[in-house]
């Protein structure tokens, strides 16, 4: 039985917005895809379900007094959900119901709960071209990163605008933006076999890349159908945040955020 992360927005046959509700946890189905109940099977670091007590092993029972039959049935009772929308969760634990009341905090909000912001980057990555280490707090540009997981589908086309997006300012502002790639590691697979492996990504998206190991990704990140892009300035400092949806129907006004927060941190004094 294949987990799922639990997601939020319009329904998956349409585009999602960027930051649409999201209720923070693992799911798969007991009996086997489609046959229920629903059951948790990891909780998302700073995400409503965490806070409201959500925890591995429940069995998702109901949202608002709607049955939930089955995971696909409570990806769609979350994807009705607006953001920050409270609900009513009824869950098995152990044989014993419980009501629990998490608020869908959309990813964005996720992150900031973090307390990433204002604080050095941090995490262990590693530059493929050479295998070195890099430590984001020493950079001395203002640099967007974007943090995503082989999993992202159309990741490429976000780094391609946010690289356009970069020689444009560059040119024009005379004050150049770096823009790199995190990518999270294949933790079946040897730090030779994934550098090899991600040349070919790096050819793709057309920037710097960098690989993550899982710990340093999910500080970063919140699911891995989303890139996670931070800026940072000339300290090493993060700035902002930004889970951009590659597929989004919102990608334009994410990326324009995205950028404008970008030149700010250049320009700053």
């Amino acid at each position: 039985m294949a987990a799922m992360m639990v997601l939020a927005g319009a329904a998956s046959a349409h585009a999602k917005p960027s930051h649409s509700a999201f209720l923070g946890v693992g799911m798969q189905d007991k009996g086997g895809t489609g046959a229920g109940p629903c059951v948790v099977t990891e909780v998302t670091k700073n995400s409503g379900a965490e806070a409201a007590g959500v925890r591995i092993g429940d069995l998702i029972e109901s949202i608002d007094g709607g049955l939930i039959p089955n995971c696909d049935g409570l990806l769609a009772a979350i994807q009705r959900k607006l953001p920050n929308d409270k609900i009513a969760l009824k869950v098995n634990r152990d044989g014993r119901m419980k009501t629990l009341s998490p608020q869908l905090f959309p990813r964005d909000e996720v992150l900031r709960r973090r307390g990433l912001v204002g604080q050095p980057a941090s995490g262990e990555l590693v530059n493929i071209d050479d295998a070195s280490e890099v430590d984001l707090s020493e950079q001395t540009t203002a640099t967007i990163i974007g943090w995503f997981s082989p999993r992202c589908r159309n990741c490429e086309r976000t780094f391609l605008e946010v690289t356009r997006w970069s020689r444009d300012h560059a040119a024009k502002a005379r004050r150049p933006v770096t823009v790199m790639a995190a990518m999270r590691q294949d933790e079946s697979r040897t730090l030779k076999e994934a550098i090899e492996t991600a040349s070919v990504t790096q050819r793709a998206l057309g920037v710097p890349l960098l690989l993550a190991d899982v710990d340093t990704f999910r500080t970063h990140a919140v699911t891995e159908d989303e890139v996670y892009f931070m800026v940072v300035d000339c300290r090493g400092v993060v700035q902002h945040l930004a889970p951009i949806s590659a597929d989004g129907e919102d990608i334009d006004a994410a990326l324009d955020n995205l950028f404008a927060a970008a030149d700010q941190v250049v320009h700053a004094p």
